[in-house]
């Protein structure tokens, strides 16, 4: 289960993104906790800039809020900004595995993320796209798993993952889904 309220300097863009201003224009039949909001992933950036961070705010019928966003110094959003989720939490897979993602940037230099939770016991999560080879990227804060890969149209990263695995300490698969 998400831990909410855990300590965590939340930037402008985040605070500015879960705050009531933003958030109206969405019509939600909930309201978002924004001072509940936590950073539970960070991924690299394939191109070289600031990582993107992945931030979620509880809503008060059990739901979340999720954003993604790309973060300069002085904590404003510079790219890569997104967000969704809903009133009610959503349906649990039997696998044990969530997933979201295909959201990213334009031009010049576009990308695209890919992330979600596995069970508890998982250290690392692989990928597989179209016959390309598996990517594996860590777990992080409470089984969250989150990547940002180049989002070439000719390329395989665009569409939703053939296979997701959750792989224990030794690499051996412990959950499967095929989205």
């Amino acid at each position: 289960m998400l831990v909410f309220g855990v300590a965590d300097d939340r930037p402008a863009a985040v605070e500015a993104w879960f705050g009531p201003e933003q958030m109206a224009d969405f019509r939600l039949d909930c309201l978002v906790q924004a001072a509940d909001a936590r950073r539970v992933a960070t991924a690299e950036d394939p191109y070289g800039g600031p990582e993107y961070q992945w931030w979620v705010a509880p809503t008060t019928t059990g739901g979340s809020w999720d954003l993604v966003v790309q973060i300069d110094g002085d904590g404003r959003e510079i790219g890569g900004a997104g967000g969704g989720g809903g009133c009610e939490p959503p349906p649990e897979d039997p696998s044990g595995i969530s997933w979201s993602g295909g959201g990213g940037n334009g031009p010049p230099k576009p990308a695209v993320t890919w992330g979600g939770r596995v069970p508890a016991e998982a250290v690392d999560v692989r990928l597989t796209f179209g016959g390309e080879p598996p990517i594996v990227t860590a777990v992080q804060s409470d089984g969250y798993f989150f990547i940002v890969l180049p989002d070439d149209p000719a390329g395989p990263f665009g569409s939703p993952p053939d296979t997701i695995e959750a792989l224990d300490d030794d690499g051996d698969v412990i959950a499967t889904l095929n989205p």
